[in-house]
């Protein structure tokens, strides 16, 4: 057999595996609780991350049969053509509606391989900030700020961890500072400032990531 059928017919096994654990989790695991999906403790505020990106962790159990036609239909996608970044970023967000953080991970990261760009570190950063692995969100975000220093998202992300998981609000309000220089109009803004203004106040910062 030639070496990439070999290749190709490992990597649709690997997408079956990953594919047949997510729709066992989406249907045969009972929902999670709404308190239990967020990374944050006390404070909530939105997480924008770009034109590709989920904002609603969670918000997927109890999945409909065309939640699930669609998944089998994007493996299909990725088992004929393992770098359609499309079907790749799909599965990842409806993965990350799930609640699903590690395992849409895995297809951000193989979007990664094929295209690196801003909004899907932010994404896959968004992932890490779930799973309370916060250093890696930040590196996440950091390197899509590097890429394009006008990602507004990125940015707004880093501010989230910053100030909101981890307390550094120093960091934090550097960040905000950024942003507002970038678009002073924008309305998220002022409701992230108060969300961390908040978060000082009570000394609210999350714990470390567990490892």
């Amino acid at each position: 057999m030639k070496r990439e059928n070999l290749i190709f017919l490992a990597g649709g096994f690997a997408f079956g595996i990953l594919f047949g654990f997510a729709l066992y989790r989406g249907v045969m695991e009972p929902p999670a609780d709404p308190a239990e999906g967020a990374a944050t403790t006390g404070s909530s505020v939105p997480s924008p991350a770009g034109p590709m990106a989920p904002t609603q962790a969670g918000e997927g159990a109890g999945l409909p049969s065309s939640i699930m036609e669609e998944l089998q239909l994007l493996k299909r996608q990725l088992e004929q053509d393992p770098d359609d970044l499309s079907a790749l970023v799909r599965a990842g967000d409806m993965l990350f509606r799930m609640g699903l953080w590690d395992e849409a991970l895995r297809f951000y990261e193989r979007g990664l391989e094929v295209n690196r760009n801003p909004d899907l570190l932010t994404v896959s950063g968004l992932c890490y900030r779930e799973m309370r692995q916060f250093d890696e969100a930040l590196e996440r975000f950091s390197e899509a700020h590097r890429l394009d220093p006008s990602h507004w998202e990125s940015l707004y992300n880093t501010a989230v961890v910053t100030g909101i998981d981890l307390g550094q609000f120093e960091k934090a309000e550097a960040t905000l500072r950024e942003l507002e220089a970038q678009d002073p109009s924008n309305t998220n803004l002022e409701e992230l400032r108060e969300a961390i203004g908040k978060a000082r106040e009570e000394g609210n910062a999350s714990p470390p990531a567990r490892s």
